[in-house]
């Protein structure tokens, strides 16, 4: 049996290591943290986990959907009813669907149906390679107009991707309304997004309990201290030990990867190449509700956060023992002076701001709250993107992460996507 180390005890890693298993590999994952899942991971609330970084699935969601069912976890996945709404200048509007575009005041009557028409457009129409080297704020102004342009996507593209923001690619928004529009049943009806009863973590439970049955061997709590190519096998400092493996998978992000590994110059540039936002996610428990919505988009430049997604707006906040659990998130450049903040500075500055979203909020209404920030929580899609191949120069030594993810958006979908491409390419050349 060959030998296969996967750094990284995400979603990805767990299903790599899950689908190599099963094809006669001997699999070890590493993980840094105590706990599995990566981005994807959860806390309890009550009796009920919740995910440290908002999560959810849409329609199109299928590979996710299939590993579901395969671990038996069908019964535990719906789809409830999802609400949209934004704020701007001071006021909350609806925005879930077609006919509250119709009535959103901010845009005249003409760029109303203007953006329902641009929108259909994008939902319903295939991928286009040109998007790539169209660049997102333009392709925007130029058919969705000037205003809308202004009131609805540059806030998105600024809160989303800071001073990167007239860079990044019409294929990010593209797929953004693309995929999200999988989850109406149409134009005008109300989107319905997947979520699991017991959350995310039941899924990453699964996979874990899966992995052991297949004698995978799980080492958390490590960091790998050393790495070389010994003749044909690669060695991997950790855990107080060296092991040798026939193949070894990164699944870590792209600066922490160079460090690690000596790959050449060329494989070196094309990972550096990649750049990384950051973000900070706020959980609050609170005795009342902020919002009517599950999904709040903050369209304020100066606001100290992006989104507020109250989840039991969502999932029915009985599971939390019935309090009211909101999301306050911000994607931030790892070097800004917010994403350096500690958590009690931006408590206090999420306290200052909320009373304008809501004007009946008071801090006493937070009986708890969490704090998770991570430095690599999205990549940066220009229109000069290129992803770095799975193939490295050094033979058996791979390279995977979500930056590979093109157009679509990083999520726990395409993780199991490139986990299944991976699983294929790796038994194609390492296999019996």
């Amino acid at each position: 049996m060959k030998k296969v180390a996967i750094i990284g005890g995400g979603i990805l890693g767990l299903t790599l290591a899950y689908e190599l298993s099963h094809k006669g590999f001997k699999v070890t994952i590493i993980e840094k943290n105590s706990d599995w899942g990566g981005l994807a991971s959860g806390f309890k609330i009550g009796d009920t986990y919740i995910e440290k970084y908002y999560h959810h699935w849409f329609r199109s969601d299928h590979d996710i959907q299939e590993l579901i069912k395969e671990l038996g976890l069908e019964h535990k996945m719906y789809f409830p009813a999802s609400s949209m709404g934004i704020y701007i200048d001071g006021e909350l509007h609806s925005f879930s669907g077609s006919i509250d575009l119709l009535k959103f005041k901010p845009l005249n009557i003409f760029n109303r149906i203007r953006a329902g028409v641009v929108s259909l457009y994008l939902s319903k129409s295939k991928y286009k390679r040109s998007y790539e080297k169209i660049k997102a704020i333009d392709w925007a102004r130029k058919y969705f107009g000037k205003q809308a342009t202004e009131i609805i996507w540059e806030p998105l593209l600024v809160g989303k991707f800071g001073k990167k923001y007239k860079d990044i690619s019409m294929s990010w928004l593209w797929a953004r309304i693309h995929d999200r529009a999988s989850s109406r049943p149409n134009p005008i009806g109300k989107e319905y997004l997947g979520y699991m009863d017991g959350g995310f973590q039941l899924l990453i439970d699964t996979l874990v309990h899966k992995l052991q049955e297949f004698e995978v061997k799980l080492v958390n709590n490590t960091t790998i201290e050393s790495y070389r190519k010994v003749e044909n096998k690669h060695e991997i400092n950790f855990d107080g030990k060296t092991e040798k493996f026939d193949i070894v998978v990164s699944t870590i992000p792209g600066p922490i990867f160079n460090k690690l590994f000596p790959v050449n110059n060329e494989f070196k540039r094309s990972v550096d190449n990649i750049k990384y936002i950051g973000a900070t996610c706020m959980i609050l428990e609170l005795s009342e509700s902020i919002t009517p919505y599950y999904w709040l988009n903050i369209n304020d430049k100066k606001a100290p956060f992006l989104a507020l997604v109250e989840h039991t707006n969502f999932v029915e906040k009985q599971k939390y023992d019935d309090k009211i659990i909101v999301y306050i998130a911000k994607y931030v450049d790892p070097e800004d002076a917010l994403f350096k903040k500690s958590e009690e500075e931006l408590f206090d500055l999420y306290c200052e701001y909320l009373p304008k979203i809501n004007d009946k909020f008071d801090k006493s209404w937070v009986t708890d709250r969490h704090f998770f920030k991570s430095p690599y929580a999205q990549h940066v899609v220009t229109t000069d993107y290129k992803m770095p191949e799975y193939d490295t120069n050094i033979e058996g030594l791979y390279y995977a992460n979500f930056t590979q993810i093109f157009p679509h958006d990083r999520g726990t979908n395409y993780a199991v996507e490139q986990a299944k491409l991976l699983s294929k390419l790796i038994d194609s050349k390492h296999g019996d």
